[in-house]
């Protein structure tokens, strides 16, 4: 928690400081920011704290990883995942 000098804790426009870090947190991930930089920014002790508290947030990730191995074997391949050959 943060506090200002009065012992009054401190939020910036109705948000708590610890919503605004949480937030930043996960729109950092989701960005695709370096897990341990974040980490080591947010004085966790391990990456996987780090992504057990802010990465659960976005299941579209999960699509996008179905997507990017999709593109990935049309480009290797040929055929999208789920295609019979002709």
């Amino acid at each position: 928690m943060v506090k200002n000098a009065a012992g009054e804790k401190v939020t910036v426009y109705g948000f708590k400081i610890h919503e605004l870090r949480h937030t930043a947190s996960s729109l950092a991930i989701q960005a695709g920011a370096n897990i341990k930089s974040l980490q080591n920014m947010l004085g966790h002790e391990s990456a996987s704290l780090t992504l057990d508290r802010y990465g659960h947030l976005y299941g579209s990730d999960v699509d996008a990883v179905g997507i990017a191995i999709n593109q990935l074997l049309t480009r290797d391949c040929g055929q999208s995942v789920g295609t019979d050959a002709a």
